[in-house]
């Protein structure tokens, strides 16, 4: 255990005498001071008023996006005389569907009390005890 812990004695010791070279010293002291000490108050204006407008600016333009990838909003078409035509046409569809269900029933009916009529003219009912519903 002493072996180790000498060993590592003799390690921190080697390493306090190391030193940088004089050519990196000299590069990053003139790197660290040649940086800008303070921007003008003009850019600071600048980037407060761009950024939040740059971020402003894309969200509305990717709400747009959606907005005409799924449908909502066709600019192209507003105002369209074919899609009046459209739903005009479809409520004029709507309405001759309703008409020829409403003569159906009718036909229907007449039919139905045809028939009633012809099975209470033949009324053949077997059983004397129970009296025809007609």
């Amino acid at each position: 255990m002493k072996d180790i812990n000498k060993k590592l004695e003799d390690i921190f010791e080697g390493a306090k005498s190391i030193r940088p070279e004089a050519s990196f010293v000299a590069r990053s002291k003139s790197m660290l001071f040649s940086a800008p000490a303070r921007t003008s108050i003009w850019e600071i204006i600048r980037r407060g008023i761009t950024e939040p407008l740059t971020f402003g600016v894309t969200l509305a333009l990717a709400s747009v996006l959606l907005l005409f990838l799924f449908g909502g909003v066709a600019p192209w078409s507003a105002g369209d005389q074919k899609n009046r035509e459209l739903l005009s046409e479809a409520e004029q569809l709507n309405f001759q569907i309703q008409l020829n269900e409403a003569q159906y029933y009718t036909e229907s009916a007449d039919e139905v009390a045809a028939y009633l009529g012809e099975l209470k003219k033949s009324d053949t009912n077997p059983n004397p005890i129970a009296p025809s519903i007609f």
